[in-house]
């Protein structure tokens, strides 16, 4: 399985001693080398991205950022990924008036998406369901990128003491970790290059595939 997240739902219904806990690598279509050798940049702007699905969590962020605009703090951010709905992202920013600042730009290739997480400040993944694993979380880490992120399911435990990890569905925790990691660019550094030491070992494609044969040839 995936996570120890998943492996105790799994127990519960399956009862065996043969279990084995195996994080998914990062692939990136063999870009793991262009995370490795080229320098993290950091153009000033929070990055979400995934699939834009119920439970990503997009509307915690945009309503994080409204609470800061509020009080006079702006951000500038970008929304990644295929979404379902292709106007609810678009509308969402629309109706909390943050046009000026926050961006959906759709679906981006390989290449086009290490680029937006390399150049990136933050990864934020204010998930609303429990995911099974993270790898959006894994990736931007792999890369570097401190990540704030739910305190849920398989989540948290990808991010683990590598990032900032706030309750579920609350956006005035979220904006809170949000200005100090944009407002402390020493802190987001020192934070990223543990998480991309962290991410380099435990989600490694070499790592997987040693871990997956003991596990087979056990």
């Amino acid at each position: 399985t995936t996570t120890y997240y998943m492996l105790k739902k799994f127990r519960k219904f399956i009862t065996s001693s043969n279990w084995h806990v195996i994080y998914h690598p990062v692939l990136f279509n063999n870009l793991n080398q262009f995370s490795l050798t080229n320098s993290s940049y950091d153009d000033n702007y929070i990055l979400l991205y995934g699939r834009m699905m119920a439970g990503k969590g997009e509307d915690v962020l945009i309503k994080a950022l409204k609470i800061l605009k509020d009080k006079g703090i702006i951000y500038r951010t970008i929304i990644c990924g295929p979404s379902p709905n292709k106007d609810y992202p678009t509308n969402l920013i629309k109706f909390y008036g943050l046009e000026n600042q926050v961006v959906y730009v759709g679906s981006r290739l390989d290449k086009e998406l290490a680029e937006l997480i390399n150049r990136s400040s933050i990864v934020v993944i204010p998930s609303t369901w429990e995911e099974p694993f993270a790898q959006t979380a894994a990736e931007a880490m792999f890369f570097g990128k401190i990540v704030i992120a739910s305190n849920i399911g398989g989540l948290a435990e990808v991010v683990s003491d590598f990032g900032l990890l706030i309750p579920t569905k609350d956006p005035y925790a979220l904006a809170e970790a949000i200005h100090e990691l944009m407002s402390n660019r020493n802190k987001r550094e020192m934070l990223g290059k543990k998480a991309k030491e962290y991410a380099r070992k435990v989600f490694d494609p070499e790592n997987y595939i040693q871990n997956y044969l003991k596990a087979v040839l056990k």
